[in-house]
């Protein structure tokens, strides 16, 4: 055979084509095969769609589809092929897949809220994830090849007929079963063409609608499997409402254990509430309770309830409540079947009991009847004064069990006995000077006056049950009269009462509480912390900032509390205006107690104090904070609570005016505290709350933590007093549901009854004397009396109408919806002449809800009642703004401002919407001018000038920027948007008065404009270096965003992402991010606008010369209301793309914390990428090191590193492909300098060498 010649240009000899085949294959695999995650969607029910409503509908069906899902592929990933109404796209991980997937979801989810059933659009998605033959063309399309795209195909179809669904195959399932933020179910098994064994797929629950659980095994068929709508409920209780409290317990208890009850918590007495949810709920479960009384036993609706489960041939288990003989409606649904005795003494058993045949009957149980957990015990100690006699009622009682009769016995102290007893403590405590702690003889004293109180206090039937009780809880139920007694320094002879049990006072008084209903908490829980308000505080300033930290740490991922810090800006009637819109209030400042007159006493502010007359007063007006934390001087005294009919004439000390105003917890302190032991005790408070314990357990174990760091002589944890039901919690355990609101405290810390009677079930509950109940202030008190957003009455409402009208408003902008809907629908019924001020409030109270179909329809109605509402005009701008329709709602926005009828602050809001818009055209003069007029029609409407400052910084105008954003600022200083602008507006206008440092970037921007266009690239990467090994600094270059979808009636938002993304990541000390005016500057000098920065090879090359080794390219997507930002982080050396993140935020006010989100993301990513690596440049001896990396690197203090010794190198065909490691040991860095580091030797298995290689230990 002839010799193959090397210039041919095909080979000869079967060896040679191997060869080359060889070769080939080797090319396609280096160069075009990769991990892919591809995606294949579907519309439902298009061809019946064609068919019935023709071509050109069906088009434009399939127009809207792509319009609104191709932008969100397009951030994460990209459109490979459109088939009719398939779609298939490309994505490089399949976390993003399966984000983005969801999004798409969501997104017509929102549309189709919008539209009408015939134009809805539903669609079935199915992701597979393998490696693949990726083809990207030289005109920017790609096209992916394998199996990978044929397993993708089958995932989708296996839904069948089902849309709104979200299907992945195994390989995604594995890679996305981790994450945070995805939860997948198995859905079943399909039969793949060409696949050997089933193909297993999950579904992703994408929708809190959509349920959870899924019901049965699914087997393996020729299709998916079909899946239960939702697992029902096991237990069915049936019950009287009369028996309601004992029921509700014992449900509790069985929940407790993991059972799956359904109960109506509805009055059941009325025929119209039996209805088909109850009969579904019947049909669902496994076993029907019966919890028979007298009572429900007679009652209809429970005889049908019974009679339709024996119908369907559900298990019932009668559970009675008291003895009874069964009547004849029930005897034959009930023949036969065995009842169990609640009213036996030993509840524990007897629950057990009920457990072991709910498992017999087939209903799931966690936890197992014979192992359970006893409940959680507590105490109750009542103590009435009658005349020279304290009664007292003592009884412990485990958790959901109840008391109908206990004994009260008697004990003898005069007045004066009792005045003295107090003072012996608080003689005590004088004798110690502010921040000394206490000598061992006076703590001795302490602990004898304690038990003074001990002995002269208490009856020997209580003192024998606190004894010995197991008990944690104790509450305290007081005669006003007794307020001043420190009980929780009663001593028993081992500990403390505050010691030993968590304690709560509740009061019994017979004065009018303020305000009887108590308020609904619920996650996430609102909260103000009010830090150094006179500003000559700093360690309250501290502990504010230390409170504010830890909450957002601890509940970085929860969702449980969200906190507002506040200091020496904020006056006193900024807080009484907005203290009702809180859960909580924490304030560390000054407190001024006057012991002539408590009416005085009050927290001080920076402008006057916020007085107790004050808080009685916005009392008789809201519903105020559940909690209360004074952590001050003398928060916590109060005077004897005394009768006196002249209610308004006798006002009470702080700690009074919040209890008797109806705050439901008040924890303050009665002497002077110590800052560093006080801010100890709130933030170990606010850990244990936020884990889900109890009020009263949350404060002891902050007292006990305090015992411990400091030691019981700093008396500083005897000084806290909770008031309130130490027994309540505010945040649910984990593992409950959340978002779901709690019901109001049931146990008031003010009681409203001054004879004490026999204690009802857990804890005596709140009861009034009905010559004491004031219905018209707790009817219309909240209606009529909440602080109107401006003092103004509109023309076209009546003016009895128009405090309504005004506060409906105020819970609009507070986003209180559910309130804000109530008034708006009350205002309609109200005006009946005129109900289009009601309709112009429920549109926007649609809008606000996302709900646009809802608020298009109520924005009509007001227009039909008055054509000339420039609010409801306003509205429909708004929604078309949303939609994307920017030149439709300039258009909306311009008829509006026609007319001129409406508050103020409505003209000026369209104005405002005007210029934004119009500015987002470019129409630049023209929307300064509808700024301006907005300004002049409300001079306090802060965001017109926030958006008015943007404008003019784009304009390059710095100084009236400045002067905008100040005045923004002013009117609003929570407005994180306003303010991080003006501090960017403020560097811009320094560098202008700094002509020397403007010289320098002028010519940095030369140079580097220079080398751009020459192809003068920096090398970022390792490769040709001295010392490829060892770290270099991480320079990240963040690109400007790319803006999609709607458009924000703020101005600015990607500017504040940017530069927050910027002060978070420089904060971190791991990357260095570019300067952005340097970055400006260049893009201007450049003319690179957004249309070449799309190009991906643009923003390499501007990593590259600006000495980057990453860059960041992204996308901001607006729709709803709501963002979504992705972003790539991509090596400018290699063109790899490290990192694709994504976050969103539901409304424009949440940006910040999302921007928070994302910096952490990214420092991570980098982290796990970018590993710390240097080499031992120092070794002194065996235990300490230096190693030659330092903060420019981007070292901490506390950075583990392991020492390595790299082995033999791996090599194959003559390359080397890397080396084994060999863990020599570890070290913690303990300091760090600019260029090198300091560490301590952990662990080593060998001698430490200069020259050593030591790398970041991962997390």
């Amino acid at each position: 055979m002839e010799k193959f010649d090397s210039e041919n240009k095909s080979p000869e000899s079967i060896q040679e084509i191997l060869n080359e085949r060889a070769r080939l294959e080797k090319l396609l695999k280096e160069k075009f095969t990769k991990s892919v995650a591809i995606m294949f969607t579907d519309i439902k029910g298009s061809t019946e769609f064609f068919e019935k409503y023709g071509d050109l509908a069906g088009r434009e069906m399939i127009n809207k589809h792509n319009t609104i899902l191709f932008p969100i592929i397009e951030g994460r990933g990209k459109i490979v092929k459109t088939i009719g109404d398939a779609m298939m796209a490309y994505f490089d991980d399949p976390e993003g897949a399966v984000e983005t997937a969801i999004e798409m979801q969501k997104a017509l989810q929102e549309y189709n809220r919008t539209v009408t059933k015939r134009d809805e659009i539903h669609i079935r998605i199915g992701i597979n994830y393998g490696t693949g033959i990726v083809e990207e063309r030289e005109d920017g399309t790609l096209d992916v090849y394998g199996d990978v795209v044929n397993t993708a195909a089958r995932v989708e179809a296996g839904g069948g007929k089902k849309a709104d669904q979200i299907l992945i195959s195994r390989s995604v399932y594995e890679a996305v079963r981790n994450s945070e933020k995805i939860l997948c179910r198995y859905y079943g098994s399909i039969e793949a063409k060409g696949k050997a064994e089933p193909l297993d797929i999950y579904r992703i629950v994408w929708d809190p609608e959509q349920e959870e659980v899924l019901a049965g095994t699914p087997t393996r068929s020729s299709g998916a499997s079909e899946v239960s709508p939702g697992a029902a409920s096991e237990v069915f209780i049936s019950y009287s409402s009369k028996d309601r409290e004992k029921v509700m317990g014992f449900a509790q208890r069985l929940r407790a254990v993991g059972v799956s009850v359904w109960i109506d918590q509805r009055d059941i007495s009325g025929a119209t509430l039996w209805g088909q949810e109850i009969v579904e709920a019947i049909e669902k479960c496994k076993v029907l309770l019966l919890m028979a009384s007298r009572s429900s036993i007679s009652s209809p609706n429970v005889v049908k309830e019974v009679v339709l489960a024996s119908e369907r041939n559900k298990h019932i288990l009668p559970l009675h409540l008291e003895p009874i003989e069964i009547p004849k409606t029930l005897r034959y649904p009930l023949a036969g079947i065995q009842h169990i005795e609640l009213f036996r003494e030993d509840q524990e058993a007897t629950l057990r009991t009920v457990l072991r045949s709910l498992i017999r009957l087939g209903v799931k149980v966690e936890e197992s009847p014979e192992t359970r957990h006893k409940p959680r015990p507590s105490c109750t100690l009542i103590v009435a004064r009658e005349e020279n006699q304290l009664r007292v009622v003592a009884y412990e009682i485990a958790e959901y069990d109840y008391k109908t009769v206990q004994q009260h016995e008697t004990c003898t102290v005069t007045d004066v006995e009792l005045a003295a007893l107090s003072q012996n403590i608080m003689n005590v405590l004088a004798e110690t000077k502010a921040g000394e702690k206490v000598s061992k003889e006076k703590l001795i004293k302490l602990r004898n006056a304690g038990r003074s109180l001990y002995d002269k206090l208490l009856t020997s039937e209580a003192k024998r049950l606190l004894h010995t009780t197991q008990a944690k809880d104790l509450t305290l139920v007081l005669d006003d009269p007794l307020i001043q007694i420190p009980w929780e320094l009663v001593y028993d002879g081992e500990q403390f009462f505050c010691q030993k049990f968590n304690m709560g006072r509740i009061i019994s008084t017979s004065q009018t509480v303020l305000n009887a209903k108590a308020r609904s908490v619920g996650r996430p829980l609102k909260m103000l912390i009010l830090a150094n308000p006179t500003g000559d505080l700093p360690a309250a300033h501290e502990e504010g900032l230390k409170i504010l930290g830890a909450l957002e740490k601890e509940d970085a991922e929860n969702d449980l509390i969200s906190a507002r810090l506040e200091e020496s800006s904020l006056k006193a009637l900024d807080i009484l205006k907005n203290l009702h819109n809180f859960d909580m209030v924490h304030y560390a400042g000054h407190a001024d107690y006057d012991d002539t007159n408590p009416s005085h006493s009050g927290w001080l502010m920076k402008d006057e104090k916020l007085k107790a007359s004050s808080i009685v007063e916005i009392g008789k007006k809201h519903v105020l904070p559940s909690l209360v934390f004074a952590n001050s001087c003398a928060s916590g005294r109060t005077e004897e609570w005394k009768v006196d009919p002249r209610f308004g004439e006798r006002i009470f000390g702080m700690a009074s005016a919040f209890l008797l105003a109806g705050v439901q917890h008040y924890i303050g302190t009665f002497w002077e505290v110590l800052d560093q032991p006080s801010s100890d005790f709130a933030l170990r408070f606010y850990q244990e709350l936020l884990e889900g314990k109890p009020v009263g357990e949350a404060v002891r174990e902050a007292r006990m933590s305090l015992i411990s760091k400091y030691g019981e002589e700093t008396i500083v944890w005897a000084s806290y007093v909770l008031y309130g039901n130490p027994s309540f919690r505010y945040l649910s355990p984990a593992h409950e549901k959340a978002g779901t609101e709690k019901e109001p405290v049931e146990t008031d810390p003010v009681r409203g009854v001054k004879d004490i009677t026999l204690p009802e079930p857990a804890l005596p509950k709140v009861r009034w004397k009905k010559e004491k109940l004031v219905p018209i202030l707790l009817g219309l008190g909240v209606l009529l009396g909440l602080m109107a957003y401006r003092f103004w009455s509109p023309p076209f409402i009546e003016k009895k109408e128009s405090a309504l009208y005004e506060q409906a408003y105020q819970e609009l902008r507070s986003h209180n919806l559910e309130k804000a809907q109530a008034l708006f629908e009350a205002l309609v019924d109200a005006g009946k002449e005129n109900p289009g001020p009601g309709y112009e409030g429920l549109a926007g109270v649609y809008y606000e809800k996302k709900d646009y179909a809802k608020a298009l329809e109520f924005a009509e109605k007001a227009l039909e009642k008055n054509p000339e509402s420039a609010y409801a005009l306003a509205l429909k701008g708004d929604i078309l703004l949303e939609k994307g329709d920017i030149d439709e709602a300039v258009k909306m926005y311009k008829q509006a401002i026609q007319f001129k009828k409406g508050a103020p602050w409505q003209l000026a809001m369209v104005r405002n919407r005007l210029g934004r818009t119009l500015a987002a055209q470019g129409s630049a003069e023209e929307a300064l001018k509808q700024y301006d007029q907005a300004i002049s029609l409300d001079p306090s409407y802060s965001e017109v000038y926030s958006n008015k400052g943007v404008l003019l910084g784009n304009l390059d105008r710095v100084e009236e920027a400045v002067q905008v954003y100040r005045r923004a600022v002013e009117l609003n200083p929570k407005d994180t948007l306003a303010q991080v602008l003006l501090k960017h507006m403020q560097q811009r206008q320094n560098e202008t008065t700094d002509p020397e440092r403007q010289k320098r970037i002028d010519a940095l921007i030369d140079d580097l404009a220079q080398r751009y266009r020459a192809g003068k690239f920096v090398s970022t990467g390792s490769q040709g270096e001295m010392d490829p090994w060892t770290s270099k600094p991480m320079v990240l270059a963040l690109m400007p965003f790319e803006v999609k979808g709607a458009i924000s009636t703020r101005a600015g938002e990607e500017e504040l992402l940017t530069l927050q993304l910027t002060d978070l990541l420089q904060e971190t000390g791991r990357v260095l991010v570019v300067e952005r005016r340097i970055l400006e500057n260049l893009l201007q000098e450049l003319k690179l606008g957004s249309s070449e920065l799309a190009d991906p090879t643009t923003g390499l090359k501007l990593g590259r010369i600006l000495g980057a080794r990453l860059i960041s390219t992204g996308t901001i997507t607006r729709r709803a209301g709501a963002g979504l930002v992705n972003l790539r982080l991509v090596e400018t050396e290699t063109t790899a793309i490290k990192g694709a993140l994504s976050e969103k935020w539901e409304r424009e006010d949440l940006l910040e914390g999302a921007a928070k989100a994302l910096a952490q993301k990214i420092t991570e990513k980098i982290k796990k990428e970018y590993p710390l690596r240097g080499l031992i440049a120092l070794a002194d001896d065996e235990s300490s090191v230096v190693i030659n990396i330092g903060a420019r690197q981007g070292v901490t203090s506390g950075t583990i590193m392991k020492m390595i010794k790299e082995g033999t190198p791996i090599t194959s065909a003559g390359k080397i492909l890397g080396a084994e490691k060999e863990d020599l040991g570890l070290l913690e860095i303990t300091s760090v300098e600019e260029n090198f580091s300091r560490g301590k030797v952990l662990k080593r298995t060998q001698g430490i060498e200069k020259g050593m290689k030591v790398e970041e230990v991962a997390g």
